[in-house]
């Protein structure tokens, strides 16, 4: 009878060790992690990282290569711009206009690299220029050259709002030629008191 009693509960005593074994394997499991330690899960996860890096770097870099060519264009126009309100060739304003106008509203989808707050004020200069740069367009039509002059200026305002959202690098392109050239921001009271610029 006692040897009966000792064998029932060392069979029970295996069948907890087992139960207690089994827990122990597969207990993990439930976290889909294999068995693995916390430290194994995010090494796997930053190796896996480290496979990809190169497509996120080469969108970003051609996000910014197309920002730079698109920016020098705006400069370009910008400048021709800016060069016809000064020589009071005011007939051509509107096609000068039309087409900085064109290149302008290409910014904010290709300005998607930009935190939200800078993307906002791009719209929101956008909006500004837009309506400065049909004004422009009307007083230019109507021949008043010393209003067209006055809507240049505070375009070129914009300007320095809407570059200031952008590194330097992106908005440089063409740009030391357009200062060279029309030094036009540093000119203006003198435009409005009188005359155009001897070139």
């Amino acid at each position: 009878m006692k040897d009966t009693l000792k064998i029932e509960q060392s069979a029970r005593m295996l069948a907890i060790i087992i139960a207690c074994g089994l827990l122990t394997t597969t207990g993990p499991l439930s976290f889909g992690n294999s068995g693995k330690s916390e430290s194994d899960v995010k090494s796997e996860h930053a190796a896996e990282h480290k496979k990809h890096p190169s497509e996120h770097d080469d969108h970003m870099m051609e996000c910014e290569h197309h920002l730079h060519q698109l920016w020098a264009k705006i400069n370009t126009a910008k400048r021709r711009l800016n060069t016809l309100v000064e020589n009071g060739e005011l007939d051509k304003v509107h096609e000068a206009q039309e087409e900085l106008a064109k290149l302008l509203n290409q910014l904010p989808e290709a300005s998607e690299e930009l935190s939200d707050s800078k993307q906002k004020r791009v719209k929101r200069t956008l909006k500004s220029m837009d309506k400065l740069l049909a004004e422009l367009h009307e007083v230019a039509d109507d021949g008043q050259q010393s209003q067209t002059e006055r809507k240049m200026k505070s375009l070129n305002n914009l300007f320095k709002v809407m570059k200031g959202q952008y590194s330097t690098d992106v908005t440089s392109g063409d740009e030391m030629k357009e200062d060279k050239e029309t030094p036009y921001d540093d000119n203006w009271d003198n435009h409005e008191h009188g005359g155009h610029s001897q070139h």
